[in-house]
């Protein structure tokens, strides 16, 4: 059989532009191979991640692992790691400054929400390959569409969604990470419940100097790092929004932010 037919250059494009974790992500896409081909190229992409780890420690990190009844994110530059809650949690309500979805066209963040918390439950990978455009889109912006489901008020697996996205290097803050945002908020004078459109430059630069340049003047370490805490910082937004004070290894947080 010709290369061709086993995955077609178009498969080939997305599977470099998403670099999935999960084999069966490849066979969703629709790629003519065993499962056990799926699983050797995914061992193959686990090794060029691996090799190409960045200083912002973006590096696949593997699931997410169980602590006494929540699920333990990960935590990536140290500290504890933040623990979810094992059931799907569901807002007390939406952020006060959250703008309903209105006219007949479902927002995109919504067709994400359904394909991943309702019916087959889809992996965030697996949505991020099979767009209806037909055109694919990374996890981190499936984790996105998810986290604003949040935030309008809807229930999101969280433990589930940040098994998956740790994979991607994209863990929810540790504790130590989550301090940090948090002193960065008080430090910027922002408040970010009450901020409708928030500008994540203005946070992280207090303890980020590369968040000061513009794009194209920092160099390839630098955007990684800043990429990496703008991760960072969605999770901390969203929880800040609805009010959800995580806990890491056992210890609730205690809240120290209006």
């Amino acid at each position: 059989m010709a290369p061709a037919s086993v995955l077609a250059d178009h498969l080939v494009m997305k599977i470099c532009h998403t670099k999935p974790t999960e084999s069966e992500s490849l066979l969703a896409l629709g790629a003519r191979i065993t499962a056990q081909g799926a699983n050797a190229l995914i061992e193959l992409i686990q090794r060029w991640r691996t090799a190409h780890a960045d200083v912002a420690g973006g590096a696949s990190q593997g699931p997410a692992a169980s602590q006494g009844g929540a699920s333990a994110a990960g935590a990536s530059q140290g500290g504890a790691p933040m623990q979810l809650p094992t059931e799907t949690y569901t807002p007390a309500a939406p952020w006060k400054l959250a703008v309903p979805p209105a006219g007949k066209k479902p927002p995109v963040w919504d067709a994400s929400w359904r394909r991943f918390q309702q019916g087959q439950k889809e992996s965030i990978e697996q949505i991020a390959l099979t767009q209806v455009s037909g055109k694919a889109i990374l996890p981190s912006t499936v984790s996105g569409h998810l986290l604003t489901a949040l935030v309008q008020g809807r229930p999101v697996d969280l433990a589930r969604l940040a098994q998956q996205v740790t994979a991607q290097g994209l863990a929810p803050p540790s504790e130590d990470e989550w301090d940090r945002l948090e002193s960065a908020e008080a430090a910027s004078g922002i408040n970010v419940v009450t901020t409708l459109k928030l500008v994540k430059t203005d946070m992280c630069k207090v303890f980020l100097p590369a968040a000061e340049k513009e794009w194209a003047e920092r160099d390839d370490a630098e955007k990684a790092e800043v990429s990496y805490w703008y991760a960072k910082l969605d999770w901390y937004t969203a929880f800040r929004k609805v009010g959800l004070v995580p806990s890491f290894a056992g210890a609730a947080k205690q809240a120290r932010m209006a």
